[in-house]
């Protein structure tokens, strides 16, 4: 079954080589026949296959003989490799989902488990590229089990690089990291049974890398990422150097070295395409805009928006954010776009959540529990060449341990934290008393005194519960313009706007339920976050948590049980 993994990689012998030019040539003359076709060896149909390439208008016809000439002979192998290639170049939703459902009817005739796990894999990326993720990883999950039943070592490989990609993409980071890691070490530890090992290796480097750069573990990130540049110079691979200089760049970001981040984005975006330079854009845009240049990176996200256009507008990192931005943007310059922005906005928010639930509750119930029964049963076979007993123990109390010790220090977290804000004033985020700041930030010295007492007296009268404020309605309220309020709360506040507010609700929140506790009772999450001045009770528990280590609801249980 090397075929299935290896067949984008095949390379031309020469006697194969004078074979493809003749039907080449034949076959741009439209004077190559099925016949001249069916009369070639497998051999020679799928080398014709690999020179012209999946893209050619000629493939279809090399494809359909190799399938005719398959089933005539009544050769399973030839003709699943044969349905294999008409799934990737076909649409799935046209030809392509009956040639992948071809190829797991022909492997359950076989009662083949590990073509039966290719099948389903293949199904899974394809249903993955198209972005059904709750799909996907129906197959995926299918795919892992089929691969570990028949000892299948790259197919257990390749299912849990899937798995791991879709609980990235779908907001279950910490589990993706840690698939991704059983992933790279399985890679390893089966090295000798794995054919191109450094390929499979150079792109588990990839998926991790990018993992952890969502995750903003930067060290690690760099470290992967570090990796994967030296080891695709020493495959001569130059897009995947690329790919790992990009990472290398929003690494760069990350960590404030703007400028390096900056260079370094533009200097290898031009081998990026599609969703890949789409990610490109978001860096170099919030880069423009932390320098001041919104043009510039309205320029970046528009440019994002019509690339997820053009891709179906699927699911990436930051999406929510991009279009915040856009329809901030558009609202202000009153563009006509502005509705379109909405329209977006109000389809990721739909689409993350309901894609989430689905993504978390397929997980939990279809690969959990088989992933540790498998991993179970593999370390069983180990542990009997040697201790078993001993070794199953061992386990056991270590992993009861670790979970003890992880839910105690949780535990004494928890209570630490609530201690200190039940007995504490909280109070916000402290800010700069002296104007010695003012020429850094060219605005006249009485302009910062006067706004920023403008802004104490407007949050002394709780201005800042208003759910519609924005900095650009605070500076008319405070007779400034937006770019000083910006630049006042930025020096003088130690914040953006959006923190600064959000930690003006939060503190207020904190203080005035501890005085009035019988709130808690009467008033659901979502009212609460509300009275609060916030939009979302996601964003309120985000910025509770961001302040004090904890969410509201641990919080408000404690001032129940306080209040009791």
């Amino acid at each position: 079954m090397n075929f299935f993994w290896t067949c984008l990689h095949r390379v031309l012998i020469f006697n194969s080589l004078i074979v493809f030019l003749c039907c080449f040539t034949s076959l741009n003359a439209q004077e190559f026949s099925s016949e001249s076709l069916f009369e070639m060896s497998f051999d020679s149909l799928r080398k014709i296959e690999d020179s012209l390439g999946y893209e050619s208008p000629y493939i279809p016809e090399v494809l359909k003989v190799h399938t005719k000439k398959a089933k005539y002979f009544n050769d399973t192998l030839e003709l699943f490799e044969a349905y294999w290639i008409n799934a990737l170049i076909n649409e799935f939703e046209n030809e392509g989902k009956t040639y992948v459902d071809s190829m797991i009817l022909l492997s359950e005739k076989l009662k083949d488990k590990q073509y039966l796990a290719i099948a389903h894999y293949t199904k899974g990326g394809l249903l993955y590229r198209l972005d059904r993720p709750q799909e996907a990883i129906d197959e995926a999950i299918r795919s892992y089990e089929l691969a570990a039943l028949a000892n299948y070592h790259l197919g257990i490989f390749k299912s849990l690089t899937l798995i791991a990609a879709l609980k990235s993409q779908h907001g279950e980071e910490d589990e993706a990291i840690y698939m991704d890691i059983q992933a790279l070490n399985y890679l390893k530890n089966h090295k000798d049974q794995i054919e191109e090992y450094d390929v499979h290796h150079l792109l588990m480097l990839d998926n991790i890398s990018r993992t952890y750069v969502h995750n903003k573990k930067l060290d690690t990130a760099a470290y992967y990422t570090n990796s994967g540049i030296e080891l695709a110079s020493k495959l001569e691979d130059k897009h995947s150097l690329h790919r790992f200089k990009r990472l290398q760049g929003q690494i760069n970001y990350y960590n404030n070295n703007l400028v390096k981040a900056r260079d370094t984005l533009y200097k290898y975006i031009i081998s990026a395409q599609g969703i890949s330079k789409a990610d490109s854009y978001y860096y170099l845009g919030m880069i423009e805009g932390k320098f001041g240049f919104n043009d510039n990176k309205r320029k970046y996200f528009k440019s994002i928006d019509s690339i997820l256009a053009v891709e179906g507008l699927p699911i990436i990192d930051n999406v929510k954010e991009i279009y915040q931005f856009l329809l901030k943007d558009a609202h202000h310059n009153n563009d006509k776009l502005e509705g379109i922005y909405l329209n977006r906005l109000f389809h990721y928010d739909s689409l993350i959540e309901s894609t989430n639930k689905k993504i978390k509750n397929i997980t939990l119930t279809k690969f959990e529990l088989p992933l540790r029964e498998l991993e179970n049963k593999n370390n069983f076979d180990k542990i009997e060449r040697k201790n078993k007993a001993l070794t199953i123990l061992y386990i056991v109390v270590g992993f009861i341990l670790a979970v003890l010790l992880f839910f105690i220090s949780r535990y004494i977290k928890v209570k630490i934290l609530l201690k200190r804000l039940m007995n504490e004033d909280i109070e916000p985020i402290s800010e700069v008393n002296n104007i010695v700041d003012a020429k850094n930030i060219n605005i006249d010295k009485e302009v910062i005194e006067r706004t920023l007492l403008k802004l104490d007296d407007w949050e002394d009268k709780k201005g800042f519960l208003d759910k519609n404020i924005d900095q650009s309605s605070l500076a008319k309220e405070l007779d400034t313009n937006s770019t000083y309020l910006s630049r006042i709360i930025n020096t003088y506040k130690k914040q953006s706007f959006s923190s600064y507010i959000k930690d003006l609700r939060v503190t207020y929140a904190i203080n005035y339920v501890k005085k009035n506790p019988a709130i808690v009772q009467t008033k659901s999450m979502i009212q609460l976050a509300e009275s609060f001045g916030f939009s979302s009770l996601d964003v309120f528990n985000r910025a509770f948590k961001f302040k004090v280590g904890l969410t509201p609801a641990v919080f408000f249980k404690q001032i129940k049980k306080s209040n009791l």
